[in-house]
């Protein structure tokens, strides 16, 4: 009974997402607001036209004037070329955030290194 209760045990927890914690640094390479006030980044080394925050509006769990101020640090990045930190915590990649959907697991940022 044991050994069938430490295989269930094991396939239960393989079986468990993996979450990690991980951050993407780079330049802002392209930034955008939409119509209904969506901001969208590109850039971080791998964020290809990720949604991060809704100005007008609370959004990705950032309010209005949250994503006025990221929105205006973005901007400052970008014309400068200076490089923002984004920090995660979820089972994807820089690379693999989805594009055009608001970025996952982003719990801070951005930030300067």
């Amino acid at each position: 009974m044991k050994h069938v209760f430490c295989v269930l045990l094991i396939v239960l927890v393989a079986n468990i997402p993996a979450m990690a914690y991980y951050t993407c640094t780079g330049p802002v390479t392209g930034l955008s607001i939409s119509n209904g006030g969506v901001v969208t980044v590109s850039g971080f080394n791998g964020i290809v036209d990720g949604e991060i925050c809704q100005i007008g509006a609370s959004a990705n769990s950032i309010s209005s004037d949250t994503c006025k101020a990221i929105y205006a640090r973005l901007l400052i990045a970008e014309t400068t070329g200076k490089s923002l930190t984004m920090y995660f915590n979820d089972n994807l990649t820089c690379s693999t955030q989805p594009s055009w959907q608001y970025l996952t697991g982003m719990y801070f940022g951005p930030g300067t290194l």
